[in-house]
């Protein structure tokens, strides 16, 4: 993965957007501390940005993230995952129930 892209954000003093592994990102904040996680993961479809690998292998890189998610998340908090279908060979398969 590129070195992070670090912007800050012009209407928060303690806010930025940050560009790098998800999870390097994630794993030394602390637990419980975000009110608010949105993601959208790539759809592991072929895109450009994204490096297609098997169903199984998708699935249990969402399942770390999910975990890690769930990890930060404030007992109050709210967790938004924007998920699509995994499609093979035409063959479509849903990824909500992961």
């Amino acid at each position: 993965m590129a070195a992070a892209h670090v912007l800050p954000w012009p209407e928060f003093d303690d806010a930025t957007l940050e560009q790098t592994d998800n999870l390097s990102f994630m794993r030394p904040l602390k637990s419980g501390s975000m009110k608010l996680i949105v993601t959208s993961p790539p759809y592991n479809i072929g895109k450009s940005y994204e490096r297609r690998t098997s169903l199984k292998e998708y699935v249990q890189q969402q399942k770390e993230v999910i975990s890690e998610c769930v990890r930060l998340l404030h007992p109050n908090g709210s967790l938004c995952w924007q998920v699509g279908n995994h499609v093979d060979d035409g063959e479509i398969t849903p990824l909500a129930p992961i």
